[in-house]
């Protein structure tokens, strides 16, 4: 099982991620912070609060991950690091197959080049 926190956040309106799917991670991961809104009354709320959400879980947490353990969770520095990113913050920062940039796009104007110059 997970037994890291999971940040999770659904939007009520979203087909292609169902509320049923984010409501069985909660119950069955063991330190989930879910949230669920709806586009079309709260806006960008993932926009607006995943950062602060994600920063009040890693603080909540942060004294017992990253601890390599053993069986029944004992420390043992003898165990190799084997964990790197994957999905998480990276997936959700980068664009995929035409979708918008980080941020919404904004600030998107600081990455052209002027008027006359080439890229």
């Amino acid at each position: 099982a997970i037994s890291q926190p999971a940040l999770l956040i659904f939007d009520v309106e979203d087909a292609g991620h169902p509320v049923s799917v984010g409501r069985q991670m909660r119950r069955y991961l063991p330190n989930p912070r879910y949230f669920e809104f709806a586009r079309s009354t709260d806006g960008d709320w993932e926009c607006l609060h995943m950062g602060e959400e994600l920063v009040a879980m890693l603080a909540e947490h942060w004294p017992s991950m990253g601890k390599r353990r053993i069986a029944k969770g004992y420390l043992d520095d003898r165990l190799p690091e084997l964990c790197r990113d994957a999905g998480g913050f990276r997936s959700w920062n980068e664009a995929h197959a035409g979708e918008w940039l980080p941020w919404g796009g904004i600030g998107d104007d600081a990455l052209e080049p002027e008027d006359g110059e080439e890229g």
